[in-house]
């Protein structure tokens, strides 16, 4: 607008310069409609701006609310697509499959000290210590469950509350111990003193609702501590109760598909074992304590870390052909290096024994050792990094199942199982 108005300037200073002889009434009156017309164009330019900075800010509040809430959710998921080959000793067929994982979900803010996550994954036969999917049933569906629903409440930096379908509430290593892909359902309360210092857990963990009959669960504790014990050097040590109640003479598997599967754990039949109406149950009960350590460092330029895990089973007893005292498990391991974006690697080894008897079936791992107890040996990893987001992992387990209690085949049945991983993150 300012060059239209310039315009108008200039032809009102023309009609000046060659006004020699002209009649001055007749400038007077062409500058004063110049003037009108210039004050009229002023006026439009005004109203024009106006109209433009109200819809700017019905804009931008329409926009602050969307982004009030959207702000609120952090969406997030993984897609892992996966061959694996089992090879087990007596087994006549090597068994070869792919796989497939998906996991997504988000983190929703409440308010600023309550936060909720919801996440879906795929299953199969509703199993707890597996998220995977395998490809096969000519091209079926393919199931979507629930797989975290969880509030966690933490009103300062010390405390924290959680309640709902979580993730392990407890401290852990890269042990075969506890399957990662075990979501616990139940509360749990954490205090640490920092990011270094005293740290405890304490939870109660539903495993088996019963109309009739006592309750399945598991309570427990933890006590640990973490810092910098030299430069370069940070400790992580804890110690932790695992009580499970009303689990021996009950069936406590997952799923009524499963029915009798304790996952290597000793098993009773009839009703000298079992309560009235199961036809086999688990015959032991299962307190464990667990003493657990991870040591990071820097090797080569790139993070190390050295791990152990104890674990024994008190209420582990001689049953039928199970003799007494397969009460103990451990595992010792390493990493060196860390896959956190493009052209990064990392390795690593792990051996564990686990005794019939010493960890509970249904939280141990669902690969080392076909997902049993009664198994000892090793697992190698690897992993390298191609891009952000975007990796490949392999895992060679080298096991040997039936150490403690001999199965049709005898004692020390070798088994093997290779899985090559492609992994994406988004």
């Amino acid at each position: 607008m300012p060059s239209a108005i310039a315009a108008l300037s200039f032809v009102a200073v023309a009609p000046l310069a060659n006004a020699q002889g002209s009649d001055l009434a007749e400038l007077k009156a062409q500058l004063a409609a110049l003037q009108s017309k210039v004050e009229e164009l002023e006026k439009q330019q005004k109203a024009q701006v106006e109209s433009q900075d109200r819809t700017t800010d019905v804009l931008a509040q329409t926009r602050a609310g969307v982004g009030e809430w959207v702000g609120r959710f952090q969406w997030k998921g993984d897609f892992r697509f996966r061959n694996e080959n089992i090879d087990q000793e007596f087994v006549a067929k090597e068994r070869n499959r792919d796989r497939i994982r998906l996991r997504a979900g988000f983190f929703a803010r409440v308010n600023d000290t309550l936060r909720v996550e919801v996440q879906a994954a795929t299953t199969e036969n509703f199993d707890a210590r597996s998220s995977n999917q395998t490809l096969t049933n000519t091209n079926s569906r393919k199931s979507l469950e629930l797989d975290l629903a969880y509030a966690e409440w933490q009103p300062n930096a010390n405390w924290k509350a959680t309640f709902g379908k979580m993730r392990l509430p407890w401290y852990t290593t890269q042990s075969f111990f506890f399957d990662k892909d075990v979501n616990p359902e139940g509360v749990a309360l954490a205090w640490q003193q920092g990011s270094t210092g005293v740290f405890a857990n304490a939870y109660y963990i539903d495993l088996a609702e019963r109309s009739t009959r006592a309750d399945s669960n598991m309570a427990g504790g933890q006590l640990g501590w973490r810092g910098d014990i030299a430069s370069g050097l940070r400790l992580t040590v804890a110690g932790g109760y695992f009580a499970h109640n009303a689990v021996q003479g009950y069936n406590t598997v997952q799923d009524t598909t499963l029915p009798g599967n304790a996952f290597g754990n000793t098993v009773g039949t009839g009703a000298a074992a079992c309560r009235t109406g199961i036809a086999t149950c688990i015959a032991n009960d299962y307190d464990i304590f667990e003493v657990s350590a991870d040591l990071a460092m820097t090797l080569g330029g790139r993070p190390f870390t050295v791990f152990a895990d104890y674990g024994n089973n008190s209420r582990a007893e001689a049953f039928g052909t199970t003799p007494d005292g397969l009460d103990t498990a451990w595992a010792l391991g390493f990493q060196w290096g860390r896959v956190t974006g493009a052209r990064t690697w990392e390795i690593g080894y792990i051996h564990q024994v686990t005794e019939k008897d010493a960890l509970f079936g249904q939280w141990i791992d669902s690969d080392f050792g076909g997902g049993l107890t009664d198994a000892d040996g090793g697992a190698f990893r690897f992993g390298y990094g191609f891009g952000r987001n975007f990796r490949i992992n392999a895992t060679y387990f080298l096991n040997d199942l039936n150490n403690d209690v001999a199965s049709a085949n005898g004692f020390d049945v070798e088994y093997k199982r290779l899985q090559i991983d492609v992994n994406m993150s988004f």
